[in-house]
């Protein structure tokens, strides 16, 4: 979904289930470097349901 230089300018993954658990994901506010530390967004590993999971993917230009 990323490429550097590309025109996205911000995006965001939203987990959602039947149990009002949401779970969001700023692909852009990561204060990193390189693009492999999209990565880091994984660090505090969260667990939802994913017997009824539902995904969002937002992404917009500039």
């Amino acid at each position: 979904m990323y490429e550097q230089g590309g025109d996205i300018v911000k995006g965001y993954v939203k987990y959602h289930n039947d149990d009002e658990q949401n779970v969001e994901y700023d692909f852009y506010n990561l204060n990193g470097e390189y693009g492999y530390e999209v990565l880091k967004m994984y660090a505090d590993n969260k667990t939802i349901n994913r017997d009824k999971l539902h995904l969002d993917i937002y992404l917009f230009k500039s």
